[in-house]
């Protein structure tokens, strides 16, 4: 249905004045309901997440924890690198325990010691939230729990049936 002669003036004034309402193009034409459905950037739902905090962001505190980082990147991806302070770190590292108790209860064995159950849990942070939104996690300290959790739970218990394939032959 073409929209009145006034009603599609209107549209292009706002348009030029960046004030277009969703469901208007460039063109002022109206979108179709299955192309305005929603809004496709996942940095939406990024900003959705709850972030909590408990370190002042100012002063020694905030210099040790939050200012104080590492950057891992495998074959240069992604760009910048996986940013991990060291609150976050420890975070990680908490989160390493419980993912490795959880392997154990699945898998029979652990994944192997602190140090490699909390690489894991890097790795498995790093995948789950470069690519799975989850729309009930939060984060702690900007580190997403629940996809770190998960992410290092998959990982490890393909570790150890990897570990466990080798070991049979």
């Amino acid at each position: 249905m073409p929209m009145p002669v006034q009603g599609a003036q209107q549209a292009r004034a706002a348009i030029q004045q960046g004030h277009a309402g969703p469901g208007l193009t460039r063109e002022g034409a109206e979108l179709t309901r299955a192309e305005s459905k929603g809004d496709q950037n996942p940095m939406v739902l990024l900003s959705a997440i709850p972030n909590l905090t408990f370190i002042p962001t100012s002063g020694p505190l905030d210099l040790i924890f939050h200012k104080s980082w590492l950057a891992i990147s495998v074959l240069g991806a992604p760009i910048g690198g996986y940013k991990v302070t060291f609150i976050a770190l420890i975070i990680l590292v908490i989160i390493a325990l419980g993912a490795n108790a959880i392997t154990e209860r699945l898998t029979g064995r652990k994944a192997g010691g602190l140090l490699l159950a909390t690489l894991i849990t890097v790795l498995g942070a790093a995948l789950v939230q470069a690519y799975v939104l989850l729309g009930f996690d939060f984060a702690l300290e900007g580190v997403r729990v629940i996809a770190a959790l998960l992410g290092a739970v998959v990982i490890a218990v393909f570790y150890n049936l990897l570990r466990a394939q080798g070991s049979r032959k």
